[in-house]
């Protein structure tokens, strides 16, 4: 019979923390996502299936944060949690306002709207609001979940 040996890798802050975002903020809720609305887009339209899928993104996190902290916990040494968490949650926030400024200016260019009204629009509102709920569902449950070696 053979035996395992699995030792824990060593690995920056960094790669967990990208490691965490990607499969935990990004990939997950994500793929949930896209599961939903497709299925979901057959019966509900509009803002309701915005609201409907924010709401399936948020559930989908939790798991995912969990399975992200479970996969690292296992393979990676982490030091310091907390950085890497830190580092994971800027990560989505660089990104996040990237995404946002490149949907703003091509909003802008193709309807013709300021971005006051951009701003100001539901969808903007939802993601926003969303993206900040996230940030919170995800930094509380790998603040649980992750462990330090």
């Amino acid at each position: 019979m053979f035996t395992k040996n699995k030792q824990k890798k060593e690995a920056s802050d960094i790669y967990n923390a990208f490691t965490l975002w990607l499969t935990s903020i990004f990939a997950i809720p994500l793929l949930s996502s896209i599961l939903v609305g497709l299925i979901a887009s057959k019966y509900v339209a509009g803002i309701e299936l915005d609201y409907l899928i924010l709401v399936v993104s948020l559930a989908a996190l939790v798991p995912g944060t969990m399975y992200a902290s479970s996969f690292i916990n296992k393979r990676y040494l982490v030091e310091n949690k907390k950085k890497v968490i830190n580092y994971a949650t800027l990560i989505a926030i660089v990104l996040f306002v990237t995404f946002m400024l490149i949907q703003m200016q091509m909003l802008s260019v193709d309807t013709g709207l300021g971005f006051d009204s951009i701003v100001a629009s539901n969808a903007f509102f939802i993601s926003s609001i969303g993206f900040l709920a996230k940030l919170s569902v995800f930094y509380i449950t790998a603040t649980s979940r992750l462990k330090e070696d």
